[in-house]
């Protein structure tokens, strides 16, 4: 039986039996929502549930819905919340059941997702990293893109510029003034060059004030604004001037 420290200091044991738990929730009234690839003593560990509720005693609330979409990332949004969902991003109700007003990304017109990171605005609005393939010729959308916007119903949104880079972008992050950190494995950004670790103006634009010294190798998994604008990170990363252990400099 395992454990999951949740950010009230208390924790729950959840009995999960085998695989392991992406995402954490703690809910108002105490319960917390997990994700990833779980199971229960007594399931097939080849069918994993992907979500559960547990109760504040840390044992499963069985008027949960456990969607099969589940497994990723969860965001709370007024009384939904977000959950990654393999390649995509689904909107659930909080007893598990998917959220009709809220279409399945890859079933709108004019794209084909690849996976990513993703960000919700106030408004349920979503922005996805990743590299997702968009035919929309009306608008000159053509090709790979890395960072694209939805609207709250999970349509792309055709009033936005999306952004392409000759990479892949895993992960971003919105800082408190709008503009978002971005890491992938990528060297141009929009045709500029960038670092394992750029930053874009909350329309997407590069950003030409930041520039981290980063080398082209490893990303970053998390970040960290200081109230001074300073960045912590974290990840696999080398700074430009620095070597590996492994290859240590000449004599």
């Amino acid at each position: 039986m395992a454990a999951i420290s949740v950010p009230s200091g208390s924790v729950v044991q959840h009995g999960l039996s085998t695989r392991y738990v992406v995402d954490l929730m703690p809910l108002a009234d105490g319960k917390v929502l997990i994700s990833g690839p779980i199971t229960y003593p007594g399931e097939n560990i080849n069918q994993p549930r992907y979500g559960a509720r547990l109760n504040a005693d840390g044992t499963r609330d069985l008027t949960f819905n456990s969607y099969p979409g589940m497994g990723g990332r969860m965001v709370s949004w007024e009384d939904h919340f977000y959950c990654g969902a393999g390649q995509t991003v689904r909107r659930l109700q909080m007893d598990g059941t998917l959220d009709q007003g809220f279409i399945p990304l890859n079933s709108g017109p004019y794209l084909s997702l690849q996976g990513g990171d993703y960000h919700v605005y106030p408004d349920g609005r979503v922005l996805m990293s990743g590299a997702h393939v968009l035919e929309d010729s009306i608008r000159a959308f053509e090709g790979l893109y890395s960072l694209i916007w939805f609207s709250n119903e999970g349509y792309l949104d055709t009033t936005r510029t999306h952004r392409l880079c000759n990479g892949v972008i895993y992960a971003i992050e919105e800082q408190p003034d709008g503009k978002f950190l971005c890491t992938g494995t990528m060297t141009t950004y929009e045709g500029q060059p960038v670092s394992r670790v750029f930053r874009v103006e909350a329309d997407g634009t590069l950003d030409p004030n930041f520039s981290a010294e980063v080398q082209p190798m490893g990303e970053a998994r998390d970040y960290f604004t200081l109230s001074d604008g300073r960045i912590l990170l974290g990840g696999t990363l080398r700074l430009y001037g620095i070597r590996s252990s492994a290859k240590p400099d000449p004599p």
